[in-house]
């Protein structure tokens, strides 16, 4: 077969166009979770102190466990619902993620 192919041509656009969309849609997942969750460092680039913001977090994940999510009972998982903490809180949290940094982790 030829690289003048139509077929090979179609097949090739497709595969730039697939691997455009994944690279798009991981950042886009990214952003998504990032946005519905926090983290301790998050919490401490809103003012709080660090072991508040390590409170905050324990106290978040125990309440996802009771609510029979397990995956947080983890002690490497340093992320949480926003809305869970803004319950804890009792305030609505305006977070702004600047999406030039790398995720972090945010363990505890």
């Amino acid at each position: 077969m030829s690289r003048d192919n139509p077929l090979i041509i179609a097949i090739i656009l497709f595969i730039a166009i697939i691997s455009n969309f994944l690279k798009n849609s991981k950042e886009f997942i990214i952003n998504m979770l990032n946005n519905c969750t926090i983290s301790k460092t998050e919490l401490m680039k809103l003012g709080y102190k660090e072991h508040t913001s390590i409170s905050i977090i324990r106290q978040a994940k125990q309440i996802m466990v009771k609510q029979g999510y397990a995956f947080y009972n983890n002690k490497r998982l340093g992320r949480v619902p926003v809305s869970v903490v803004e319950e804890i809180l009792g305030i609505t949290l305006q977070v702004n993620y600047d999406t030039s940094e790398e995720t972090s982790n945010g363990t505890n």
